[in-house]
């Protein structure tokens, strides 16, 4: 099985986001939908990250250590800013753990974020492992299926490479077919 090629259909999207969830696995779930990150960098990321007037999150990239910005569509932005209002802690994270240790949140670390993640999705009836790649390779798929250009997806998941970001745009013989028409209709 080529890996590379696992996505949610849009369908299986609708049910990852009708589970049932708490205002963090809301936002946490929007949020990797909207944004693509990796599971090291949304670990990693703070509050202060998130620029909610722009709509923008700004990071230091897992593997480019380089500094990336990604957008917060407006359903991660809602959600995202009705769990940070629930929170009553002072934890710089941007998502924290619900069970408290020592009276207060911790970060959540990429195993617990994987973990929200597979729940979700066996809760959902997926017949596929929800993990943090699979979000990524989603968010590419829609914006290729939009006919969002190669380098702005490539951008937006961090990668140096555009054939690293091509093995994670699901082939999908409409789009083929539509852009394939496009340029004939133009020649």
């Amino acid at each position: 099985i080529d890996t590379a090629n696992i996505y949610l259909t849009v369908d299986e999207e609708v049910a990852v986001r009708d589970v049932r969830k708490s205002l963090r696995d809301e936002a946490l779930v929007d949020f990797l939908f909207s944004t693509g990150v990796r599971v090291g960098e949304l670990a990693a990321m703070d509050i202060s990250n998130v620029d909610f007037a722009a709509g923008t999150v700004t990071f230091r990239g897992e593997k480019s250590d380089r500094f990336r910005t990604v957008i917060l569509d407006a359903r991660a932005k809602k959600h995202l800013m009705a769990y940070l209002d629930s929170r009553t802690d002072n934890n710089p994270a941007l998502f924290v753990s619900e069970r408290l240790y020592n009276g207060r949140p911790r970060r959540l670390k990429k195993d617990a974020i994987e973990n929200i993640t597979k729940a979700i999705g066996v809760a959902a009836g997926l017949r596929k492992v929800l993990t943090v790649h699979v979000f990524r390779r989603t968010l590419a798929t829609r914006l290729a299926d939009k006919g969002c250009p190669l380098d702005v997806i490539q951008e937006i998941l961090g990668h140096r490479s555009p054939l690293t970001t091509k093995r994670y745009i699901a082939q999908n013989q409409a789009r083929i077919r539509r852009q394939v028409v496009q340029y004939m209709d133009a020649a």
